[in-house]
Protein backbone atom coordinates (compact mmCIF):
# COMPACT_ATOMS: atom_id res chain seq x y z
CA UNK A 1 0.00 0.00 0.00
CA UNK A 2 2.54 2.20 1.08
CA UNK A 3 5.00 1.42 -2.38
CA UNK A 4 1.77 2.80 -4.68
CA UNK A 5 1.21 5.87 -2.32
CA UNK A 6 4.74 6.40 -3.22
CA UNK A 7 4.54 6.31 -6.92
CA UNK A 8 1.68 7.90 -6.96
CA UNK A 9 2.77 11.27 -5.06
CA UNK A 10 6.17 10.73 -7.22
CA UNK A 11 3.79 11.13 -10.09
CA UNK A 12 1.65 13.94 -9.16
CA UNK A 13 4.62 15.78 -8.29
CA UNK A 14 5.85 15.45 -11.54
CA UNK A 15 2.35 16.44 -13.31
CA UNK A 16 3.24 20.00 -11.54
CA UNK A 17 5.79 21.16 -13.43
CA UNK A 18 3.99 21.96 -16.53
CA UNK A 19 1.80 24.20 -14.67
CA UNK A 20 4.91 25.68 -12.69
CA UNK A 21 6.77 25.95 -16.11
CA UNK A 22 3.78 28.82 -16.86
CA UNK A 23 3.28 29.98 -13.58
CA UNK A 24 6.19 30.73 -12.09
CA UNK A 25 6.28 33.06 -9.43
CA UNK A 26 7.70 36.72 -10.96
CA UNK A 27 10.08 37.28 -8.53
CA UNK A 28 12.08 33.84 -9.36
CA UNK A 29 12.68 35.57 -12.93
CA UNK A 30 15.26 37.17 -14.53
CA UNK A 31 13.85 39.72 -17.38
CA UNK A 32 11.12 37.64 -17.41
CA UNK A 33 12.55 33.98 -17.56
CA UNK A 34 11.67 31.56 -14.87
CA UNK A 35 14.26 28.52 -13.71
CA UNK A 36 14.20 25.00 -15.63
CA UNK A 37 11.43 23.35 -13.28
CA UNK A 38 11.40 20.03 -15.43
CA UNK A 39 15.57 19.95 -14.38
CA UNK A 40 14.91 20.69 -11.00
CA UNK A 41 11.96 17.95 -10.57
CA UNK A 42 14.08 15.42 -12.60
CA UNK A 43 17.37 15.79 -10.99
CA UNK A 44 16.78 14.70 -7.87
CA UNK A 45 14.91 11.66 -9.43
CA UNK A 46 16.88 10.54 -11.35
CA UNK A 47 19.90 10.63 -8.77
CA UNK A 48 17.18 8.23 -6.31
CA UNK A 49 16.32 6.29 -9.12
CA UNK A 50 18.96 5.46 -10.80
CA UNK A 51 19.43 5.93 -15.22
CA UNK A 52 17.00 4.05 -16.86
CA UNK A 53 14.27 5.65 -14.46
CA UNK A 54 15.33 8.52 -14.92
CA UNK A 55 15.44 8.24 -18.75
CA UNK A 56 11.71 7.16 -18.91
CA UNK A 57 11.03 10.12 -16.18
CA UNK A 58 12.52 12.43 -18.25
CA UNK A 59 10.36 11.04 -21.55
CA UNK A 60 7.26 11.53 -19.71
CA UNK A 61 8.09 14.93 -18.82
CA UNK A 62 9.48 15.99 -21.97
CA UNK A 63 6.22 14.77 -23.56
CA UNK A 64 4.35 16.31 -20.49
CA UNK A 65 6.12 19.95 -21.60
CA UNK A 66 6.18 19.63 -25.42
CA UNK A 67 2.28 18.94 -25.23
CA UNK A 68 2.17 22.74 -24.19
CA UNK A 69 4.22 24.34 -27.14
CA UNK A 70 3.72 24.08 -30.53
CA UNK A 71 6.36 22.81 -33.00
CA UNK A 72 9.81 22.84 -32.33
CA UNK A 73 12.27 22.53 -30.60
CA UNK A 74 11.97 19.98 -28.04
CA UNK A 75 12.54 19.16 -24.44
CA UNK A 76 13.17 15.89 -25.36
CA UNK A 77 16.41 15.09 -26.08
CA UNK A 78 17.97 16.94 -23.23
CA UNK A 79 15.50 15.91 -20.55
CA UNK A 80 16.34 12.31 -21.91
CA UNK A 81 20.12 12.51 -21.96
CA UNK A 82 20.17 14.44 -18.69
CA UNK A 83 18.18 11.74 -17.00
CA UNK A 84 20.51 8.88 -17.94
CA UNK A 85 23.77 11.04 -16.83
CA UNK A 86 22.10 12.17 -13.80
CA UNK A 87 20.93 8.40 -13.08
CA UNK A 88 24.42 7.01 -13.83
CA UNK A 89 25.64 9.66 -11.58
CA UNK A 90 23.63 8.51 -8.79
CA UNK A 91 23.89 4.83 -9.06
CA UNK A 92 28.24 5.54 -7.85
CA UNK A 93 29.04 4.26 -4.89
CA UNK A 94 30.01 7.28 -3.16
CA UNK A 95 26.11 9.31 -3.04
CA UNK A 96 26.04 13.06 -3.79
CA UNK A 97 25.65 15.07 -0.97
CA UNK A 98 25.50 18.78 -0.17
CA UNK A 99 23.41 21.65 -1.24
CA UNK A 100 26.00 23.28 -3.40
CA UNK A 101 26.58 20.14 -5.55
CA UNK A 102 23.03 19.91 -6.39
CA UNK A 103 23.18 23.70 -7.77
CA UNK A 104 26.32 22.62 -9.78
CA UNK A 105 24.96 19.12 -11.37
CA UNK A 106 21.59 21.79 -11.74
CA UNK A 107 24.03 24.58 -13.65
CA UNK A 108 25.91 22.08 -15.60
CA UNK A 109 22.27 20.61 -16.98
CA UNK A 110 20.81 23.32 -17.41
CA UNK A 111 23.18 24.86 -19.63
CA UNK A 112 23.61 21.36 -21.43
CA UNK A 113 19.66 21.50 -21.78
CA UNK A 114 20.16 25.62 -22.83
CA UNK A 115 22.90 24.48 -25.76
CA UNK A 116 20.41 21.12 -26.96
CA UNK A 117 17.72 23.64 -27.38
CA UNK A 118 19.47 26.33 -29.17
CA UNK A 119 20.90 23.66 -31.32
CA UNK A 120 17.22 22.25 -32.39
CA UNK A 121 16.47 25.86 -33.30
CA UNK A 122 19.54 26.79 -35.27
CA UNK A 123 19.23 23.38 -37.25
CA UNK A 124 15.99 23.95 -37.88
CA UNK A 125 15.94 28.02 -38.99
CA UNK A 126 19.32 26.98 -41.12
CA UNK A 127 18.81 31.17 -42.56
CA UNK A 128 18.67 32.77 -39.22
CA UNK A 129 21.72 31.11 -36.98
CA UNK A 130 23.14 34.99 -36.95
CA UNK A 131 20.75 36.81 -35.54
CA UNK A 132 19.07 33.66 -32.74
CA UNK A 133 22.53 33.54 -31.11
CA UNK A 134 22.58 37.38 -30.73
CA UNK A 135 18.96 37.80 -30.45
CA UNK A 136 18.07 35.80 -27.49
CA UNK A 137 20.24 32.48 -26.57
CA UNK A 138 22.63 33.74 -24.56
CA UNK A 139 20.98 35.91 -22.64
CA UNK A 140 18.08 32.88 -22.18
CA UNK A 141 20.74 30.34 -21.37
CA UNK A 142 22.42 31.95 -19.03
CA UNK A 143 19.42 33.74 -17.55
CA UNK A 144 18.31 30.39 -16.80
CA UNK A 145 20.96 28.73 -16.06
CA UNK A 146 21.48 30.99 -12.75
CA UNK A 147 18.02 30.85 -11.46
CA UNK A 148 18.11 27.22 -12.08
CA UNK A 149 21.39 26.93 -9.95
CA UNK A 150 20.32 29.57 -7.79
CA UNK A 151 17.15 27.53 -6.88
CA UNK A 152 18.11 23.92 -7.27
CA UNK A 153 20.17 23.51 -3.44
CA UNK A 154 17.08 24.18 -1.91
CA UNK A 155 14.40 22.64 -4.08
CA UNK A 156 16.49 19.19 -5.08
CA UNK A 157 17.86 18.56 -1.65
CA UNK A 158 13.64 18.63 -0.59
CA UNK A 159 12.88 17.22 -3.68
CA UNK A 160 15.50 14.05 -3.07
CA UNK A 161 14.28 13.93 0.43
CA UNK A 162 10.93 13.33 -0.62
CA UNK A 163 11.68 10.59 -3.20
CA UNK A 164 13.67 8.69 -0.77
CA UNK A 165 10.55 8.26 1.33
CA UNK A 166 8.30 7.93 -1.35
CA UNK A 167 10.93 5.17 -2.45
CA UNK A 168 10.59 3.51 1.17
Amino acid sequence: MIRRKGIFLVICSGLIVPLLTYVSPGWLAISGIAPSWGILWLMPWALEAGPWAGVIAGLCLALALDSLTIGLPSHLPSLVLLGFIWGRLGSRITPIQGSLNFGFIALLGTFLSGLIFWLQVSLYQKDAINSLVNAWSIHTILAETIMTALIAPIISTWLLAFFKTCRN
